[in-house]
């Protein structure tokens, strides 16, 4: 028998809301958030809407480094981005002395495509922290 039934909350646990994360570095966002709606209902999900800064070596054996936004914006400055379907997310390449890197990256629009898709599924919730968005924030949120 579920211990929380047991306990008398499953009341309170029917009520609860879950975060998930949009901010993905494989897979499918569209597939994930499809797949949460069914298993827990939209009406229980709310979206961590979590910026994406992250550069990633490309050889093996390195770990990401994130990324503040002006570092983001100096490092994207005349380079080619482009847009990952999938993941929902900008990302581009670029060389040091130690090897090439990857850089994936959210910005207004790929924050705004994420509500979109969740909206899409019912998913009504979500949340942006602070100070991570607060260069976007006025784009976002409006006034």
């Amino acid at each position: 028998r579920d211990l929380r039934m047991s306990r008398g909350l499953g009341d309170v646990y029917k009520r609860q809301t879950a975060l998930l994360c949009t901010a993905l570095a494989s897979g499918s966002l569209e597939d994930r958030l499809a797949a949460a709606a069914e298993k827990w209902g939209p009406e229980r999900l709310a979206l961590d809407l979590q910026r994406m800064m992250l550069d990633y070596p490309l050889s093996a054996g390195g770990e990401a480094a994130a990324l503040t936004p002006p570092r983001l914006h100096a490092l994207a400055e005349g380079r080619a981005t482009y847009f990952s379907r999938p993941l929902c997310a900008r990302y581009f390449t670029y060389r040091t002395d130690s090897g090439s890197r990857f850089v994936l990256f959210d910005d207004v629009q790929t924050l705004r495509m994420k509500m979109d898709m969740a909206e899409k599924l019912g998913i009504r919730q979500g949340f942006f922290m602070l100070p991570e968005v607060e260069d976007l924030a006025q784009s976002l949120l409006g006034p």
